[in-house]
């Protein structure tokens, strides 16, 4: 999957705003933030996993590995 990320520069207020191709489909303009999050969400594998989301459990044994 090739991603194509365009800058786009208003003249008349300076802000920079992005569009993203991906295959057949495209965004109009957009933010910088809204632009990362749909990289993101689009190169993002099917299993996502994470070391930030604990569950109570987890983090009691996460920090009961960090006390020895």
């Amino acid at each position: 999957m090739e991603i194509i990320i365009k800058t786009i520069k208003s003249k008349r207020d300076k802000q920079v705003m992005f569009r993203i191709i991906c295959g057949n489909k495209s965004t109009s303009n957009l933010y910088y933030d809204e632009m990362i999050g749909l990289v993101s969400a689009l190169t993002m594998p099917e299993e996502r996993p994470t070391q930030l989301l604990l569950t109570k459990q987890q983090m009691k044994e996460v920090n009961n590995i960090m006390k020895q």
